[in-house]
C-alpha cells in the first residue's frame, strides 16, 4: 500500500469545509456575536433569509423628530461583489443595529422578522463583535448606554461601577410589521 506525506503537494486535497448553517449564522441566542467583514462589507446576516424574502442591515437612533421615535441609516448593499452591505462611513461603539427581514407570503401578507443588537466592539478590518439580540432598539439603546459609560470609565481612569449586564427578553419570530416605537 502506497502513502503520501501529508505536507507533500502529492496528497489529495482536503474535503472542503461544511456549508454554513442555513439559519443564519447562528446567533439566535443572547450573547456577544462575532461578524466578518472583508473589505468594507458586512458577510454575515444573524436571521434566516428564505428564497425571495428582503433583508436589510441599519444603524438606529432615538429621534423625537421621527413619528416612530427612531430614526435608521440602511447600510447599503454592495453590488460590487454580489455579497453583504457596505460598512457606513460613521460607525462606532455603542451603535444599535438593526437586522430585517420581510417575506411576502400568500395573499400579499408580509412575515417580518428583526434582530436589534449593539456594537460592542470592532477591529475596523475584519470582525464586527455584536451583542444581542434583543426584544426592541429601545432595550438594545439601553445597553448601549451603559456599555459607552463603561468605556469611558475604562478610557478615563475614573472609577465608575461596571453596569450589569441586561438579561432579555426572549425573541420571538414576529408575525406581522414590528413597531419599533412603545404605544
Amino acid at each position: 500500500m502506497r502513502t503520501t506525506n501529508p505536507s507533500s503537494s502529492l496528497a489529495p486535497p482536503l474535503p472542503p469545509p461544511p456549508p454554513p448553517p442555513s439559519g443564519g449564522c447562528g446567533v439566535s441566542q443572547f450573547g456577544a456575536h462575532g461578524l466578518r467583514l472583508a473589505d468594507g462589507v458586512l458577510l454575515d446576516f444573524p436571521l434566516p433569509v428564505p428564497a425571495g424574502a428582503r433583508c436589510w442591515v441599519a444603524t438606529m437612533w432615538p429621534d423625537h423628530r421621527s413619528s416612530a421615535g427612531w430614526s435608521a441609516l440602511a447600510w447599503p448593499p454592495d453590488v460590487t461583489g454580489g455579497r453583504g452591505w457596505r460598512w457606513p462611513p460613521r460607525i462606532a461603539v455603542g451603535d444599535v443595529i438593526e437586522f430585517g427581514v420581510d417575506q411576502q407570503l400568500k395573499r400579499r401578507k408580509i412575515v417580518s422578522s428583526r434582530w436589534w443588537g449593539v456594537i460592542a466592539d470592532y477591529d475596523g478590518a475584519w470582525l464586527l463583535s455584536v451583542q444581542g439580540p434583543y426584544p426592541s432598539p429601545a432595550h438594545a439603546h439601553e445597553v448601549a448606554g451603559r456599555l459607552i459609560q463603561a468605556r469611558h470609565a475604562q478610557v478615563s481612569g475614573t472609577s465608575c461601577p461596571e453596569p450589569p449586564a441586561l438579561e432579555p427578553e426572549p425573541v420571538a419570530p414576529h408575525r406581522c410589521r414590528v413597531r419599533t416605537h412603545r404605544t
